[in-house]
């Protein structure tokens, strides 16, 4: 894993970085360690960055769930039905 801030394209852009790099026709750029410039460019992100993304990660998560149960219930049925 990525130190830095998660997120599904932060998480798991050293494994992406190195998929495509590999798979380049240019030997300059298979050559290239991903994860280690992902690596040093995720310690520059800012102190703060880690829990704004941890807490719109938790809101999106929370929010997602609260319109299931309220499409779950009776009245949201009527006015979809």
């Amino acid at each position: 894993m990525i130190a830095g801030p998660p997120g599904a394209g932060q998480v798991f852009a050293g494994r992406y970085a190195e998929a495509v790099l590999a798979k380049s026709g240019d030997a300059a750029a298979r050559a290239v360690d991903a994860r280690r410039v992902i690596a040093a460019a995720s310690g520059r992100f800012p102190a703060w960055l880690r829990p704004l993304v941890v807490a719109r990660f938790g809101l999106a998560t929370l929010g997602s769930l609260f319109v299931i149960i309220l499409l779950a219930t009776p009245g949201a049925g009527a006015y979809f039905g």
